[in-house]
């Protein structure tokens, strides 16, 4: 079975379909997902790339060496240029940390209120990184769409494969959009914290360089991993998606918006032999 390429989205369209039926529980839960992997690969990245781009760029260095033991009214930093790399190691610790549940964590709900309120800002980023990923989420897409259908005895390349890999491989490229922009914003309120906040004595280059070699590492190594297994990820953030529904005292969904994948095998080959006898009895 091969999944072919997605027709370029319409310009008249605001949004790509099937991405504007999330719902609201699970717009949160895949940002949410996506920040607190990202935050627990990026404090181990940032914190050391930081002291070396500190110690060894050119202009950091000579910054810190005109600054050594640069101090602040009421907050003392103990930078120095002469400084043995650990020190500086767990210096930038602390502020990284502080900068990166900052940013990682306030820019989900203003992420997901963007999804909801400006669909429209989501497609055209879809349109620029989808020729990029989209061969890897259609690959794994395919992988399990062949793996679904062999747990409930469809043939691989069935019309109904076909339609779930496209489902896995929809559900996975519409994010695109949401996590570019959380991306942004994220790195933004991170630096920001530091420089305003917590009065980090850095130059803006050097946060800015230590945050882009943990944004690469930290969405290729998560995004590569939801590429290599979407339906393990859509199956876990359903599964949380109607705890937190209920949680907010929501209703369970009727049979038809329940996912079947969702359920305990036993209860999915019951579901499966009841449809079956209904088709057949109809025909």
């Amino acid at each position: 079975m091969e999944l072919p390429e997605q027709k370029p989205v319409a310009e008249t369209q605001k949004e790509p379909p099937k991405a504007q039926h999330i719902s609201w529980a699970r717009r949160y839960l895949y940002l949410l997902n996506h920040a607190i992997s990202c935050f627990l690969t990026d404090i181990f990245i940032q914190t050391p790339v930081s002291s070396l781009v500190q110690k060894y760029l050119p202009k950091a260095g000579k910054f810190f060496e005109n600054h050594a033991h640069h101090r602040h009214p009421g907050h003392e930093h103990e930078y120095s240029a002469h400084a043995p790399l650990s020190a500086n190691l767990l210096t930038n610790a602390k502020h990284w940390v502080i900068g990166e549940a900052a940013g990682d964590f306030t820019a989900v709900p203003i992420t997901a209120t963007l999804q909801h309120y400006a669909p429209w800002l989501m497609s055209p980023i879809r349109k620029a990184v989808e020729p990029f990923v989209g061969r890897y989420f259609r690959k794994g897409a395919v992988k399990d769409a062949r793996k679904w259908a062999i747990e409930r005895n469809i043939a691989p390349n069935s019309a109904e494969a076909e339609a779930k890999a496209r489902e896995f491989y929809e559900y996975e490229v519409s994010h695109m959009g949401p996590v570019v922009i959380w991306n942004i914003l994220s790195a933004s309120i991170n630096i920001f914290v530091q420089k305003a906040m917590l009065k980090v004595p850095d130059k803006w280059y050097t946060l800015a360089t230590a945050k882009v070699f943990s944004t690469v590492f930290s969405n290729s190594a998560l995004l590569g991993a939801r590429a290599a297994s979407p339906k393990t990820f859509e199956e876990a953030e359903y599964k949380l998606e109607r705890g937190f529904q209920k949680l907010a005292g929501e209703k369970p969904g009727e049979e038809k918006n329940k996912n079947p994948d969702a359920l305990p095998k036993k209860k999915r080959q019951t579901l499966q032999l009841d449809r079956t006898l209904r088709s057949g009895n109809a025909a």
